[in-house]
């Protein structure tokens, strides 16, 4: 799942300085499997987050993160901004189980040192039966209809989002050994799941423009990330192997000059360029 923030438009144009919030899930259902993964946040500095064994003694994930020392280096604002993803797996089955984001405990500051006024939180409703993961549920949140909430003029809101299938889809979606050659394109021997009837560029390209990007360009580990990505073929923009609406919201933000992290590749047909047809395939394949 994706923890994201939905911000008015009121926001945009200015830079965050600090985020911290708790995620809070059942622990008796869930165990947090990997590590937090903050990258896509755009944050170059961690202030604490829980490792997945104090997390999963407490039921909850503390996350704070920061611009550091540098003024300015934190984040640029968008409308849809993902600050984490997390990997829960399912350790039991139960009803109506909760994934909730502590308002009393989250805090979004720009660099100016305001405080964003918050909304309440768009909080995640599952069901596990038979070793179903998160997600499965009807009643998840999506991201489509967290970016239409994030529309008030006086709010900002975090929402978690299902974006996982299962706990394993992302080891098994990912070929480590496939990087980015030194001319742009990905290895001849990536192997992408596609559409059919698709055209898709050959070799895949891992180059964008780099003023797609929001405080720092893509390095070699994103572009090698990139290339691993067997559905980003796809639609899979941030390498977390589904295809959901929020992968069509950082297509949006890339087109509308909102500006997306390094670790995220809106460009699915692998011609190097952020067009319509790269939204034409993640919305033939969004479920």
């Amino acid at each position: 799942m994706t923890v994201q923030l939905n911000l008015p438009s009121s926001a945009l144009g200015k830079k965050l300085d600090a985020f911290k919030t708790i995620v809070v899930f059942p622990k008796g259902i869930l165990n947090l499997q990997n590590p937090v993964r903050t990258g896509v946040s755009g944050f170059p500095s961690i202030t604490l987050v829980d490792t997945p064994t104090i997390a999963n003694q407490n039921g909850s994930i503390r996350m704070a993160l920061s611009a550091g020392t540098v003024p300015g280096s934190g984040p640029s604002t968008a409308l849809v901004m993902p600050i984490a993803q997390i990997d829960f797996k399912a350790i039991s089955t139960g009803t109506n189980q909760t994934i909730s984001i502590d308002n009393s405990n989250t805090q979004i500051v720009t660099n100016d040192s305001v405080a964003l006024p918050l909304s309440p939180p768009q909080n995640l409703t599952f069901s596990v039966s038979n070793g179903e993961p998160p997600g499965s549920s009807s009643s998840s949140s999506s991201s489509s209809s967290s970016r239409s909430s994030s529309s008030s003029s006086s709010s900002s809101s975090s929402s978690s989002s299902s974006r996982s299938s299962s706990s394993s889809s992302s080891s098994s979606s990912v070929d480590l050994s496939c990087v980015c050659n030194t001319d742009s394109t990905c290895y001849s021997s990536c192997i992408y799941t596609k559409q059919t009837n698709t055209l898709y560029a050959n070799p895949v390209k891992c180059s964008l423009d780099p003023t797609l990007f929001r405080t720092s360009v893509p390095n070699q580990t994103n572009k090698n990330s990139w290339c691993s990505r067997q559905k980003r073929t796809m639609g899979d923009t941030d390498g977390d192997s589904v295809v959901t609406s929020l992968d069509l919201g950082y297509y949006s933000n890339a087109v509308n000059g909102f500006h997306i992290p390094a670790g995220v590749n809106p460009d699915i047909n692998g011609d190097g360029v952020v067009s319509v047809e790269d939204r034409n395939i993640i919305i033939k394949s969004i479920p």
